[in-house]
């Protein structure tokens, strides 16, 4: 009896966490790579045709969009990114498989030096 309470006090607290915001984030990794960052999300039974990515010079949004169909598996979510100013928010490339969307997010090219000539 003791251990049936403690688990639907477990799931209780945990469903209060998971839904007390508006719409549920997604679980994700972020790994800075030499030229790069590398965002990893965890989206099971998620197809690219219920997502949405966009960009500007400061943020990074994911979410489900018009097309989702929620379910009892699939719910709607949102997670925003701060990208910050080394980053080349123009370039973004975005690839989802196996239920893992990765985002890599390029440096932007640092300035070169080069010679003027003087006239």
């Amino acid at each position: 009896m003791r251990q049936s309470n403690l688990l639907k006090n477990f799931f209780s607290i945990a469903d209060e966490a998971f839904y007390n915001n508006k719409v549920p984030s997604f679980f994700y990794e972020t790994t800075k790579l030499e030229n790069s960052i590398e965002v990893e999300m965890i989206l099971p039974g998620y197809t690219r045709e219920e997502l949405s990515i966009t960009s500007d010079n400061e943020n990074l949004l994911v979410e489900t969009n018009k097309n989702f169909k929620e379910s009892k598996w699939k719910i709607p979510l949102r997670r925003a990114f701060k990208l910050s100013d080394n980053l080349d928010s123009k370039n973004i490339n975005a690839k989802l498989e196996n239920g893992i969307l990765t985002i890599t997010i390029p440096n932007k090219a640092k300035a070169k030096k080069r010679n003027v000539n003087i006239d």
